[in-house]
């Protein structure tokens, strides 16, 4: 047998080019028979391939895709230089290697076309996909949607790498249910890998943003182990962040300060985006415990607040009874933030507002919170909120609003009995 059929990656790989031998005998208008006859081989053969019940071999194929007018590469020493390529631009996304990534994907960029049938294909058809999502217009192709249909004679190394290419790709186009479903599958093809590592952060950020805490961490907490098997500091600090996140939510502030102290040991403040976000944290962990100055102190270090920081700022600075400065604070946020550009802070800001006016709440404001409190991307935002209302609709009389809310605290009471 052929040398090349080390890079197939799985022999079965070469099931899915003879099924794609039918779609392109039939595109250029051959019969079965008049293939077989240019091919010089049985048409009971040609049949058998295209319909997979027999798997045939790189010359038996290089034969009929000549047949074909394609040339079918079986350059070992090409194929083997391609391979390589391949799989270091993985690891090279994986360890965040920018002028590696640039580099190869250079490299790879020309063999689409050129080994487009080759033993080489499905692994081409999977790093181009992996390239378009993550480095260019975020569509892929045909031939990796029609992957799909094949994935039986996929390995396990490419079912990982087709599943968590389909979980970015859904990612993206903001289908989550669909990203959650193939971020699952990543993980469970029982394969521990950087792919696997992977999925299991995006599994944890996921259950975050949809207030499953207790999954979130769990998610977490398998994701930082693995990183760390990989030697990743950087992809590891990002799925202990959303561990830091989900133990705060839980009111488990030591757990949480334990992962910040170990991880202040590791960041330096010149790594700004992290450092900032380890200080976001401190001051989350500080609110929680109701130290207010230590949480302002922690988040006058950061430069530029998001949206979170700034309202955790403002609530701090109420709760020690600076409201003028809180209301400033808010107010310059309202500028920031006009519902023109951005409704949903807008509609955020205006019912934090209710702290400094006797005016009724902002009804559109209200019924947007109601209907979409889950859009809200920190369940401290959702927490607060719900806290401000009640002690409006108690200051103000104005009960109706409590009905609603409770709705919300009953919704989110699922992840309160399971704190623990």
């Amino acid at each position: 047998m052929n040398n090349s059929d080390a890079y197939v990656g799985h022999p079965e790989n070469l099931y899915v080019l003879g099924a794609w031998l039918a779609f392109e005998r039939t595109r250029q208008g051959y019969s079965l028979r008049g293939l077989a006859r240019g091919a010089s081989v049985a048409p009971s053969l040609v049949s058998a391939i295209e319909n997979q019940k027999t798997l045939p071999n790189v010359d038996t194929l290089q034969y009929l895709y000549a047949a074909l007018h394609h040339t079918f590469v079986l350059d070992d020493a090409y194929l083997s230089s391609v391979y390589e390529n391949i799989q270091a631009l993985y690891y090279a996304t994986y360890d965040q290697n920018e002028s590696a990534i640039q580099h190869l994907t250079n490299a790879l960029i020309p063999q689409f076309s050129k080994l487009k049938y080759s033993p080489l294909s499905v692994e081409l058809i999977l790093v181009e996909a992996f390239i378009q999502i993550h480095f260019q217009e975020k569509t892929v192709s045909e031939a990796f949607l029609a992957l799909a249909n094949h994935l039986a004679h996929l390995n396990l190394v490419q079912r990982q790498r087709y599943y968590l290419n389909l979980g970015f790709l859904k990612w993206h186009a903001g289908d989550v249910p669909s990203a959650r479903a193939a971020f699952s599958e990543v993980i469970t093809l029982h394969r521990e890998s950087r792919a696997h590592a992977v999925a299991l952060t995006m599994l944890a950020k996921l259950s975050s943003a949809d207030y499953q805490i207790v999954q979130a961490l769990e998610y977490a907490e398998r994701a930082s182990k693995l990183h760390a098997k990989y030697s990743n500091l950087f992809r590891k600090i990002e799925a202990d962040f959303v561990a830091i996140k989900s133990y705060i939510e839980m009111h488990q502030l030591t757990s949480a300060s334990s992962i910040i102290q170990s991880l202040s040991y590791v960041l330096v403040e010149t790594n700004t985006t992290y450092w900032n976000e380890l200080q976001s944290f401190k001051a989350y962990v500080a609110y929680r415990s109701h130290d207010y100055h230590s949480c302002i102190d922690y988040l006058s270090s950061i430069p530029e607040k998001s949206l979170f920081q700034a309202i955790l700022e403002a609530q701090a600075h109420i709760h020690l009874n600076n409201r003028d400065i809180a209301k400033a604070r808010y107010h310059a946020l309202a500028l920031k933030y006009p519902k023109t550009t951005s409704p949903h802070q807008a509609h955020l800001l205006r019912l934090l507002d209710v702290q400094f006016s006797e005016n009724p709440v902002d009804q559109d404001a209200f019924e947007y919170f109601i209907q979409s409190y889950d859009r809200f991307e920190h369940l401290h935002i959702v927490q607060t909120l719900l806290s401000v209302l009640r002690e409006y609709a108690s200051r103000t009389g104005h009960y109706e609003i409590l009905d609603p809310l409770m709705k919300i605290s009953l919704k989110l009471m699922l992840f309160d009995k399971n704190r623990l």
